[in-house]
């Protein structure tokens, strides 16, 4: 097929009687190539397809056998004998191989089996029948001319001139031999075959020529044995049809076909031999073509009859699968009519199978959702189904496949628990407010009981006896301690109630530590500890709560003196990371066991260390101190050996742009309703504009012109103020648009474009929209979005 042909459509002739059949080659026609690669006429009866090829134009023919107006053992040999060159390849089902086989013996030239079809594989079964038919038509062809020549040759009395104009033009060589076995003649064919120049011939033995011409003329042998040859030739002047090798001028083999015949004259003495070869390179190949595709066909007919073998097996297994589960199968046809109910199905509706087959489904059928379904069995018993509904083809016709699964009893322990967790939150409610209001009603007057004893203690109502004055002491120091549980008692209300809220702000990490070391040093000196700090002399601003984290370091220092000796140290360090500071509070005191380490941290839990003279508390500072920790994004940790003391460590967030978009995407991540559609619009002006801008016009004028481009976004944007904006460095804003998916967002987008127009000579700018959950699946993700969109527009300008 020649490349201007690949360019036309092929034309198909379909002889088919099922129309979904029918349907179903023509879908897969147009998914790998449509109508500029292939065009299909279909017909249902033979009668039909016969008349289609008479009128000609059909490049293939696929056919089914058994057609309404013909049985499968005649349909072939009637079709054949109209397709003529027309390659036929007959479709057939998985039962029917020993028929299709048989049509092909007949010169079909494939077979399909219907159901192992797809597009990619009736397309290259289509144009593999079409080549091969053409390869088949061109041996034919050649074999014929060659006949043709031979018998012109031998038949046709012509002038010497106008046979010597033949026998330089034929296509085929020619040779002609003495009966010495000398080369008298050659025609072009040979020296174009073989490369010699005619004069490199004539006059050399045929040996040169003929690879074997010793076994075929006798060219090499001895004079008696040419003489016994040339004689046998006299008897039969021909020799036909033998396969030999020529041998060109550079050593390569040629198969060619030789034929040969007696040159006599008109006294009928013999002259010499004739001898005619055809190049039968193409033909070698083509046939060598036809093997690999007659093994390929055979490796395929086996390979069909294994997979046939696999379906049949697999199909039996699928049906034990269905039969066996215990979700109900229902297929439903397009009208709500129960085509086939498995028997988990007929339990759940209390009846038979039979009994569900033909009879409406009355359920909804859309098809993509899943729903939960009320039913009543026959029995009145009610029970909860969670059904699936997805499309699905029964017997060539579109259905519905309906999943369901009984979750009566899932429900029922869903609302049991769900009874219970709403039972356990409303004491544990109770429980928190309780501790709640007796703190709230105990810190009043314990800090009465607290001024008096100090007013007492400092001589307010005259002087104090010694043993007054301890009394005094201990019952003030009891006061402080019992101020302090209930201070902690009301801040572990406040967390749990999530009614705690951060300030945070850029914070100088060394300095808050000192003022932490300050207030701790009467302490340290009075048990004999040492108190030292060191930080990395690179450190960041850190981002936080600086009053949250003072409580937190109070904590930790506080519990440290408390365990530790005289004589010991208590250190607290920073480090510095690349996104958060890691600080850490190291004693060197008795330690902590290894299995108290993983309860620390809980509520209401202490570690018995009395031996080191520890005061026991209400077991909530570390609690507290975790949940503080974890408002903040950081993580909190111990490691302690007994005998070697413990080093308490948290992370803190490092002041950046990105820690501020973090917290506010979250922030504003919390407040979005329950769809939790967030989205940004990102305004950047062109960084090099927008540095040449604020040179040449002053701080304050640009940051007036930022000041009016926010007072702009918020008008477009016009939701009485509950969309935050902020400024991300650099010339950019974020708005936060909350409750709004991505097409709202692309909407408000192309209004702030339009309400900026003016700016855009003075400085240019682009806005982008970015939106979650449809541009990032959660708040981080969403963030590093922004990160990336940030790079990529700083790095283009």
């Amino acid at each position: 097929m020649t490349e201007k042909d690949h360019q036309k459509p092929i034309r198909v002739l379909l002889i088919e009687d099922n129309k979904g059949d029918a349907r179903l080659i023509r879908e897969m026609l147009a998914e790998v190539g449509g109508p500029a690669a292939f065009q299909l006429d279909w017909v249902e009866r033979l009668s039909t397809g016969i008349e289609r090829l008479t009128d000609g134009g059909i490049d293939v023919v696929l056919l089914d056998l058994a057609l309404p107006d013909s049985g499968a053992e005649d349909t072939f040999t009637k079709i054949s004998g109209a397709a003529g060159n027309v390659p036929i390849v007959v479709l057939t089902l998985l039962e029917d191989d020993d028929k299709a086989v048989k049509a092909m013996q007949g010169g079909a030239q494939d077979y399909l089996v219907k159901a192992e079809l797809d597009g990619n594989f009736l397309k290259h079964s289509i144009r593999y029948a079409i080549e091969r038919g053409r390869l088949k038509v061109q041996l034919e062809f050649l074999n014929s001319a060659l006949q043709q020549r031979m018998e012109d040759l031998r038949t046709t009395t012509v002038s010497k001139a106008y046979v010597d104009n033949i026998i330089e033009s034929m296509a085929e060589t020619l040779v002609v031999i003495s009966p010495d076995g000398v080369i008298q003649r050659v025609n072009r064919a040979v020296l174009n075959l073989l490369g010699y120049e005619r004069s490199e011939l004539i006059g050399q033995s045929g040996g040169i020529v003929f690879e074997d011409g010793a076994d075929v003329f006798f060219l090499e042998a001895d004079r008696r044995e040419r003489r016994n040859f040339f004689k046998r030739m006299g008897l039969n002047d021909m020799i036909r049809s033998v396969e030999t090798n020529l041998v060109a001028k550079d050593g390569t083999r040629v198969p060619v076909m030789l034929s040969g015949s007696v040159m006599r004259d008109e006294s009928g003495a013999m002259q010499g031999i004739v001898a005619v070869a055809q190049d039968m390179s193409q033909q070698r190949l083509a046939e060598q073509q036809l093997k690999k595709v007659d093994e390929s066909l055979e490796a395929e007919i086996h390979q069909r009859r294994s997979v046939a073998t696999e379906l049949e097996v697999t199909k039996a297994n699928f049906s034990s699968i269905v039969e066996k589960t215990r979700d109900g199968i229902l297929i439903v046809d397009k009208e709500g009519v129960v085509l086939y109910a498995n028997p988990a199905a007929a339990a759940l509706f209390g009846r038979e199978e039979e009994e569900l087959v033909g009879q409406l489904f009355g359920f909804p059928l859309t098809a993509g959702e899943t729903t939960e379904l009320d039913i009543i069995r026959l029995d009145d018993e009610k029970c909860v189904a969670e059904m699936r509904m997805d499309d699905t083809e029964w017997r060539g016709e579109d259905a519905y496949l309906a999943t369901l699964r009984d979750v009566t009893e899932r429900k029922r322990l869903f609302a049991e628990a769900k009874r219970t967790n709403e039972k356990l939150r409303q004491a544990n409610q109770i429980k928190d407010d309780f501790i709640a209001n007796v703190s709230h009603e105990l810190r009043t007057p314990l800090a009465t009981i607290s001024n008096v004893l100090a007013n007492a203690l400092a001589g307010v109502w005259g002087v104090l006896s010694d043993e007054a004055r301890s009394e005094l002491r201990t019952g003030h120091t009891n006061a402080k301690r019992l101020a302090s549980m209930v201070n902690n008692l009301l801040d572990m209300s406040t967390i749990q109630a999530g009614r705690v809220s951060l300030e945070k702000s850029q914070v100088d990490m060394p300095a808050l530590i000192r003022s932490v070391i300050e207030s701790a040093k009467a302490k340290a000196k009075e048990k004999g500890v040492a108190l030292v700090t060191s930080h990395d002399p690179d450190l960041g601003l850190v981002f936080c709560d600086p009053m949250k984290i003072v409580r937190v370091l109070t904590n930790l220092v506080g519990n440290a003196l408390k365990f530790t000796g005289e004589g010991g140290t208590i250190s607290i360090a920073i480090q510095n990371g690349r996104e958060e500071a890691q600080i850490s509070v190291s004693d060197t005191g008795r330690g902590i066991a290894k299995e108290n380490q993983e309860r620390i941290f809980e509520r209401f839990q202490q570690v018995d260390r009395t031996d080191v003279g520890g005061e026991k508390g209400t077991g909530l500072g570390l609690a507290i101190a975790k949940d503080l920790v974890e408002l903040h994004g950081g993580t909190i940790s111990v490691q302690s050996e007994l005998g070697k003391g413990s080093t308490f460590s948290f992370t803190l967030p490092v002041y950046s742009l990105g820690a501020m978009l973090r917290e506010a995407v979250h922030a504003e991540f919390k407040r979005c309703g329950q769809g939790n559609h967030l989205s940004l619009i990102i305004l950047t002006f062109k960084q090099a504009e927008f540095e040449a801008m604020k040179e040449g016009g002053g701080v304050e004028r640009w940051k007036q012109m930022l000041e009016d481009v926010e007072t702009k976004i918020r008008h477009v944007v016009r939701r009485n103020m509950q969309d935050a904006v902020i400024q991300y460095g650099n010339g950019r804003m974020i708005l936060f648009l909350r409750d709004t998916p991505k097409t709202g967002a692309t909407s408000v987008r192309q209004r702030v474009v339009s309400a900026l127009a003016p700016y855009e000579e003075r400085c240019p700018f682009l806005v982008t929209a970015i939106s979650c959950p449809e541009d990032a699946e959660d708040p981080d993700a969403l963030v590093a979005a922004v990160d990336n969109l940030v790079e990529e527009l700083a790095t283009n300008g």
